[in-house]
């Protein structure tokens, strides 16, 4: 009886053990990505914020950037919401806050911006840049 409920929990942990090895990967976590590129946008290197946009996007993320590179001064960003549609997409709500250029009357800047994850990439965002 001694051998057989031993036997019964070695089986139990190395079941469990597997399950876990096989379980997939979850995605890294969003936060970290948001903020690296809201933060680049911020202090006006989009060139730095690149890495981070989608790669089919990346063309429409330079048509953006160049437009709003003369336009804004943006001086800070707040999260407002973050919902995940699944493991690996999540929409952002942001508010920027700045200067419109070269009237500098202050003004909040609202984006939904798209994100996905893309293996051996991590989160990149798609669109609200």
């Amino acid at each position: 009886m001694k051998n057989s409920a031993s036997h019964w929990v070695s089986t139990a942990l190395l079941l469990a053990v597997f399950a876990v090895a096989c379980a997939p990967k979850k995605p890294p976590q969003l936060i970290p990505f948001i903020n690296d590129y809201n933060n680049m946008i911020r202090w006006g290197q989009p060139d730095k914020a690149g890495p981070y946009v989608n790669p089919d996007d990346y063309p429409e993320f330079r048509k953006w950037a160049k437009e709003n590179d003369k336009k804004y001064n943006y001086q800070e960003w707040s999260m407002e919401a973050v919902t995940y549609e699944t493991e690996t997409t999540a929409t952002v709500v942001i508010e920027r806050k700045g200067f419109e250029i070269p009237k500098y009357v202050e003004k909040t800047f609202p984006s939904v911006q798209s994100w996905v994850y893309i293996e051996g990439l991590g989160w990149r965002i798609k669109s609200g840049f």
